[in-house]
């Protein structure tokens, strides 16, 4: 006679992103993939797959290496999902504005030995910051992390929680490891503004994501809602904001940042119709 727990997963939501993500691994020839979507304001996990899986009534006819929850438990590279915290970054210690100019950002640029290049090697001379996060530019990006200066890169990673686990109510959660701030070299600074070079776990990005659209506030994530005991009283878990690693008004202005390359970015088609 255990107590129930009360999931904070909505089923409609876990089942469309698990037909959507298989859909996209077959169309695409992937080996695998991922999906969370996480309430930022609560911290509450509404949906989270990992594909390939396994059918945990027959668990013994698969390979134990499905058992992992890689959602939380393996690192990646983010790429230029990662762009955001860093221009978050740069934003909230004033040192650049939306509208601030790139002025690297005419073609590919060396550092420390190597040419970095834009993802489609398109150029978009004198930009904003605002477009830089539009057109998804590395360039841009570079201009970006040599603003903020390593110390500052190391500080943010640490305050969006990069380094630490989320505290997330399942077993087998991972950290990211950075290496030591002597063993960064100049091309290290540059490659992690455009998320690369760097790992988290999809958990650290999604949480440490939410707090832009939290008011820069970051909060624990949850599967668990509730806890039902066998007399049937329940108790609730309450939210657990983990900090603020930007401001209101920081997170304010990369909303609209972010919402523009929405609206005119490399990912428009994703746009969801009137939301």
């Amino acid at each position: 006679d255990g107590s129930s727990l009360i999931l904070n997963i909505n089923r409609s939501i876990q089942f469309l992103a698990e037909r959507r993500l298989k859909d996209g691994i077959e169309r695409y020839g992937a080996s695998g993939g991922m999906v969370g979507i996480i309430e930022p304001k609560t911290g509450n996990v509404l949906a989270m797959v990992n594909f390939p899986s396994f059918d945990p009534k027959k668990y013994q006819e698969y390979s134990p290496d499905l058992y992992k929850n890689t959602f939380i438990s393996s690192l990646y590279e983010p790429g230029s999902t990662f762009k955001p915290l860093v221009m978050s970054a740069v934003f909230n210690e004033k040192l650049l504005t939306p509208q601030s100019r790139c002025t690297i950002c005419s073609g590919p640029v060396s550092v420390g030995g190597y040419d970095l290049h834009t993802w489609n090697d398109k150029y978009y001379p004198n930009s904003t910051m605002l477009e830089v996060i539009q057109h998804s530019d590395n360039i841009g990006m570079v201009f970006a992390a040599k603003t903020l200066g390593l110390d500052r890169m190391l500080m943010y990673i640490d305050r969006y929680g990069i380094t630490k686990t989320t505290g997330i109510d399942l077993e087998g959660e991972t950290v990211s490891e950075i290496k030591p701030k002597e063993s960064w070299y100049e091309v290290d600074l540059a490659t992690t503004g455009f998320g690369q070079g760097i790992s988290v776990t999809p958990i650290e990005l999604l949480s440490a994501f939410s707090s832009i659209a939290n008011d820069g506030k970051m909060m624990e994530p949850h599967v668990a809602g509730a806890v039902r005991d066998k007399n049937g009283k329940i108790t609730r878990i309450k939210s657990k904001e983990l900090g603020k690693p930007i401001s209101y008004a920081t997170a304010k202005v990369m909303t609209q940042v972010i919402v523009n390359a929405v609206n005119k970015g490399e990912a428009k088609f994703a746009k969801i119709k009137g939301y």
